[in-house]
């Protein structure tokens, strides 16, 4: 009975070791599974865009950003393509600098490969900046690697592109790159506009005038601004490139009060900004603002002079002008005490009225 036992005990170890010796050889006819390296990407960003809007003829200036972390052994080398559109804005470089400002927020000390403009791009389509850009490997850090200068040219959407980016390790291994913003960065590029009118002055041009002054000549300026122009023989000025915005428009002229027009309004697309027909009064010989019996003594103390000089009597506008010949007829006068009279107390500016 034992003998029996004992054989079975044996035929069963006898199986189960048969089973476990089959289990084994049918596993080893599976195929091992393959071991999957973690996705190795870096982020190329593109900033915003300053100023946001920006005008027509000012600068606008973005960078290109890497964002790596955990890539070993580390980022060393970037090639991007920057499309842009010709017709809205065009690279500023001064003469013998690079296209790109290359920064050292990224690589460091960078040693540049290429820095250019390519007309036709290889990648996307029209012109392109061309950067590639190389450096001591990082494998975890954010910084910039470029700065772009650019001036706007024309109204519009004024849109930057990144193609083509290639990244590449210390080891020469591709990096996949992952384009931030994942279409195009953008900008309003807002038109410049232009403010017209009319400057008349009280008793200009005598009739007749001896001096030959004429109506050309007064300032027109915009107030806190370097926009200014001149006026034509027929009074009428152009003050050109004005960006969009809320202004004080004055105008002016030797020996007379200056007058101001508040509140003109530029809106961006609108193209011309008229603010009308201004008639200057004249008696300010000393230019303080004021006409009182300051400017009647310095009338009198040139008065029966001839042969002043007369500004209004050349299209240039060079030449100097005597505020005491008040209507430019090259005599200081009866004319011009008779003027300095009538406005006596007023105060400038005055307002923009005909």
């Amino acid at each position: 009975m034992n003998q029996r036992r004992s054989f079975v005990v044996l035929l069963a170890v006898a199986f189960l070791f048969g089973v476990v010796v089959f289990s084994a050889s049918a596993s080893a006819d599976v195929a091992a599974p393959v071991f999957q390296s973690p996705v190795r990407e870096a982020a190329v960003a593109l900033t915003a865009i300053q100023p946001s809007p920006v005008n027509i003829g000012q600068e606008l200036v973005f960078e290109m950003q890497l964002a790596v972390a955990n890539i070993n052994p580390g980022v060393g080398a970037a090639e991007v393509y920057l499309g842009y559109n010709p017709l809205l804005v065009s690279p500023t470089a001064s003469p013998g600098q690079p296209i790109a400002e290359v920064l050292p927020d990224f690589f460091g000390v960078a040693s540049v490969s290429v820095n250019e403009i390519l007309l036709t791009c290889p990648v996307g389509s029209g012109p392109c900046l061309h950067l590639v850009v190389a450096g001591p490997p990082q494998v975890t850090k954010t910084g910039a690697i470029a700065r772009f200068h650019f001036t706007a040219l024309a109204e519009g959407q004024g849109c930057f592109t990144v193609f083509g980016a290639q990244l590449a390790d210390a080891d020469g291994f591709p990096v996949t790159p992952v384009t931030l913003p994942t279409g195009s960065t953008c900008v309003q590029i807002n038109s410049r506009s232009t403010i017209t009118g009319t400057i008349l002055r009280q008793g200009t041009p005598g009739n007749p005038n001896p001096g030959g002054g004429s109506l050309m000549c007064s300032e027109a300026r915009v107030v806190n601004t370097a926009l200014a122009a001149v006026t034509g023989a027929n009074g009428n000025f152009s003050i050109a490139d004005v960006p969009p915005g809320t202004y004080t428009v004055e105008a002016s002229y030797s020996g007379y009060l200056r007058a101001a027009a508040t509140g003109v309004v530029v809106q961006s697309g609108v193209l011309t900004v008229p603010v009308g027909t201004v008639r200057l009064l004249g008696g300010d010989a000393n230019g303080d603002g004021v006409i009182n019996i300051l400017d009647v003594g310095s009338v009198i103390s040139e008065f029966g002079r001839t042969g002043v000089p007369v500004r209004s009597d050349a299209p240039d506008c060079l030449d100097s002008d005597d505020p005491n010949d008040i209507n430019d007829d090259g005599i200081v006068n009866i004319g011009d005490l008779a003027i300095v009279a009538g406005n006596w107390g007023k105060v400038g500016p005055t307002a923009w009225v005909p």
